[in-house]
């Protein structure tokens, strides 16, 4: 039989956790390089960015070369030049590559008046701004004690317009403190704003001349022509259920008071 000494067993123990130690050291030795190298390559390329930065601040953004000098407008309304740099927070001699054109563009947006902006830089000195204005189609009761004021299709408020009482007045709404730049919730005077849509878009305003339009009902819209003609169109018509109300009038058979289409008979009124 073999018997280890007391001492063998000690150096056998000894020497394993001196290799294990070893291990160790040279993982430790491993991380630390590694850490290192990290280091130096987050500094190399911050130094490098910041290099960049520089060169295209020499090169761009602080190059005198590209100041602004000349704005070019285009609208499709009445809003003026200096309307627009005053919005957008324009000024003469700003750097071209320093402007923020998506800060420009939400300026100008928030504007009651402006539905679209687009921005377009033309070096070296020129800065294109194509403005789609909002178009007044109708009138909004906005209280018995206040002037009604203008909407787009898109329901948002414009305020009073010159020559405003030529559009169709949209009574019953339920959204209330209306004012420039506020957005229609009511679904009724939305629907109110398709049929305006729909006519204007197929010319049948010239057949459907409206003159108010009571959204308060929630079955239906209660439209009264220039002709002084009342016609009931279901929520949300189609533009076949407009064709088929214009057929009507156009027909010669047309009720001299009232039409009822919200029936899919469509049984003219009296």
């Amino acid at each position: 039989m073999y018997v280890r000494s007391r001492s063998q067993r000690s150096q056998d123990i000894l020497m394993v956790s001196a290799r294990a130690g070893t291990r160790k050291a040279e993982r430790m030795q491993k991380a630390g390089a590694l850490t290192l190298m990290t280091l130096v390559l987050f500094g190399v390329v911050g130094v490098a960015w910041a290099g960049i930065r520089g060169v295209g601040s020499w090169l761009y953004t602080g190059n005198d070369r590209y100041q602004l000098e000349r704005v070019e407008v285009e609208t499709t309304g009445r809003l003026q030049a200096d309307h627009i740099l005053e919005y957008g927070r324009i000024q003469p001699g700003d750097n071209l590559f320093a402007l923020d054109l998506d800060d420009i563009r939400n300026q100008l947006e928030l504007v009651p008046l402006i539905r679209r902006a687009e921005l377009q830089i033309q070096l070296p000195h020129t800065l294109m701004v194509r403005i789609t204005e909002r178009k007044p189609v109708a009138r909004v009761g906005a209280g018995p004690r206040q002037f009604p004021l203008t909407v787009d299709l898109d329901g948002y408020v414009l305020g009073p317009a010159r020559n405003s009482n030529l559009l169709p007045l949209i009574t019953g709404v339920q959204d209330k403190g209306l004012t420039p730049g506020s957005q229609l919730r009511d679904t009724a005077v939305i629907d109110a704003l398709a049929v305006v849509s729909l006519c204007q878009e197929t010319r049948l305003a010239d057949i459907l001349r409206i003159d108010h339009i009571d959204v308060s009902h929630p079955d239906y819209l209660d439209l009264t022509l220039a002709s002084k003609l009342r016609v009931l169109l279901p929520r949300n018509p189609s533009k076949t259920k407009l064709e088929e109300t214009a057929a009507i009038l156009l027909s010669g058979h047309a009720p001299r008071s009232f039409l009822d289409m919200t029936m899919d008979s469509n049984i003219p009124g009296t």
